[in-house]
């Protein structure tokens, strides 16, 4: 079982970001495979006060703006050997780390990305995630 970073950048995210912490918490993968990293992008808003207030959050700081910037700081104090990115204002659901890495069993499997379900349906966000999925099979 590999050992697994989750980098995810905050910005300004107080509205959600409990949300999103709470379902990386909830993950089925051993929680001792699993680390979370958090990188504060500056937000002026309480999203460090949130995050801080999860011991097992690993809060760090990144003063150059950009969620890019934020991930790449992620990535250099990150120490796991598969790392997995998401948003702040995303919700994994509980099989998300466990389903995610199957296709790492393949050793040819380099990359992987997961599908998103918006959580509020419409024809616009339909037509979105199907142009997301055709142009992330297109890439990979």
């Amino acid at each position: 079982m590999p050992s697994v970073s989750v980098i995810v950048p905050a910005y300004n995210s107080e509205r959600y970001v409990q949300r999103c912490i709470e379902g990386l918490l909830e993950q089925t993968y051993p929680s001792s495979a699993y680390e979370i990293v958090m990188v504060d992008n500056n937000s002026t808003d309480r999203s460090r006060e949130i995050i801080r207030s999860y011991p097992r959050i690993r809060l760090i700081l990144e003063p150059k703006q950009g969620s890019y910037a934020a991930r790449n700081h992620g990535v250099r104090v990150s120490d796991g050997e598969v790392l997995v990115f998401t948003d702040s204002d995303c919700v994994p659901s509980s099989c998300w780390l466990v389903e995610l890495l199957k296709p790492f069993v393949t050793p040819e499997i380099c990359i992987v990305q997961g599908a998103r379900k918006f959580a509020r349906d419409s024809a616009t966000l339909s037509m979105l995630a199907t142009y997301d999925a055709e142009r992330a099979a297109n890439t990979f």
